[in-house]
């Protein structure tokens, strides 16, 4: 196959060092500028306030504002028509609003779902407001739930990343063929592992991202 990768990117920097790096892994690197770039701080401001008014008033995500402007969508568009891709995979049920273009009519669409997102973005509200989420997020989280459910038909397979969302999107969308590609990060599997009672030391280095990654983790230590 000739595979192509479309990668968002915020400083020329970034778009740089994705071309520099791109060849042993791709066919095409295909790095897009952000909306808001750190090139233009007025953008950043710009976008920064119509987000909170838009995720306020009308509950729309950071994600769905930010992966699916029609800026955006309209480069991706430009691309897929001067290429006439066979397949066309995206990552997060957010970035697949593409999928409703009609120039990808016939075209084969995969959605690598990494997880049941509206569940994530619940446990996050969850921890962030100690339960009692403002009625605005209340209202953003239905909406999520209901864009994620709708997106994810337009999909021909959705890959699961674990054994648990898989019987989940079985349950949801037994429709859509589905794929299971293991990351590590089947509780199942850990779960049912044996123990080893002998006693070790052992030092972790790395990052965690974002607090609640480290609040998953420690929950699922305990």
């Amino acid at each position: 196959h000739d595979v192509d990768v479309i990668s968002l990117v915020r400083t020329n920097s970034d778009k740089d060092l994705a071309l520099e790096k791109s060849g042993v892994i791709c066919n095409q690197m295909i790095p897009l500028m952000g909306i808001n770039s750190y090139n233009n701080p007025f953008k950043i401001t710009f976008h920064a306030l119509k987000f909170r008014l838009l995720n306020y008033f009308k509950s729309i995500s950071s994600r769905k504002y930010y992966w699916s402007h029609p800026k955006i969508v309209n480069k991706i568009k430009d691309i897929i028509v001067r290429n006439n891709y066979d397949i066309v995979q995206v990552e997060y049920f957010y970035q697949a609003s593409i999928f409703k273009l009609s120039e990808l009519k016939n075209t084969y669409k995969v959605i690598d779902t990494h997880n049941i997102m509206y569940e994530k973005k619940k446990l996050g509200f969850e921890h962030t407001y100690k339960k009692a989420i403002p009625k605005h997020k209340s209202q953003e989280l239905r909406k999520y739930k209901k864009d994620e459910l709708t997106i994810l038909q337009e999909a021909d397979l959705l890959i699961s990343i674990s054994e648990q969302d898989n019987k989940t999107f079985q349950k949801i969308l037994p429709q859509i063929k589905r794929m299971l590609m293991y990351t590590g990060q089947d509780l199942e599997y850990f779960n049912n592992y044996p123990l080893n009672t002998e006693y070790r030391r052992v030092l972790f280095y790395g990052g965690m991202g974002s607090e609640q990654n480290i609040d998953a983790f420690f929950r699922y230590w305990n």
